[in-house]
């Protein structure tokens, strides 16, 4: 189906996975909306249609690469009944979210500084990224109660561990993260590190693969 076959909501979600494929193979400053247009066959008119502009869009990428990890994070992560297997999905989530997000972000970080992300953009991602929050404290939560995780405040241990995971897998300011050669590897250490850390005395841990 062409491009100006599809409905309203299809045509926005075909501009924003033809932007996420040339904002992630090229320097964001080096792509324009023509070329945008021109990758997806339509006229750049119809791009602004649905995005002010291109710093808008790019905000729009994150916030929903965000929306589909919180969505993610409560299928396989609030609702698993097993904690330390909702922690592991978590660490997965997010470490392949920054894997794939990381020139995404970088751009978005990068344009921010710059003060051109308007704050109804700045503030539906902030939004996103404290129910991302809630939802590990949630989880965390849980594991206190069950005697598995040590007693601290919850809040404050899914705000930290958002940081850790973060900084441990996002390289802001690069146009490219770099790949480790074993990535199951490096997520299997980074689980076996992080959920190591925040166990109650005593509780053995299995396997974290």
């Amino acid at each position: 189906m062409t491009f100006h076959a599809r409905g309203k909501e299809f045509k926005r979600q075909m501009i924003e996975e033809g932007a996420y494929q040339l904002f992630s193979s090229r320097t964001y400053e080096s792509v324009t909306v023509e070329d945008l247009a021109r990758h997806l066959g339509c006229g750049k008119g119809t791009i602004y249609r649905y995005f002010e502009n291109k710093d808008h869009l790019l905000s729009k990428l994150v916030a929903s690469g965000l929306s589909q990890l919180c969505d993610d994070m409560k299928t396989d992560c609030v609702n698993n009944p097993d904690v330390m297997e909702a922690m592991k999905r978590y660490l997965s989530l997010q470490y392949h979210f920054f894997l794939a997000y990381n020139t995404i972000l970088s751009s978005w970080s990068r344009r921010r500084l710059e003060m051109a992300i308007k704050p109804e953009w700045y503030d539906e991602i902030q939004t996103l990224l404290n129910l991302k929050v809630k939802m590990l404290a949630g989880i965390l939560d849980r594991g206190i109660e069950e005697g598995i995780i040590m007693k601290v405040n919850s809040g404050q241990l899914a705000s930290l561990l958002e940081s850790l995971v973060r900084d441990a897998t996002f390289f802001p300011f690069s146009e490219s993260r770099p790949r480790n050669q074993d990535e199951d590897g490096m997520l299997d250490l980074m689980t076996a590190i992080f959920i190591k850390g925040i166990m109650s005395e005593g509780v053995k841990m299995e396997n974290p693969g």
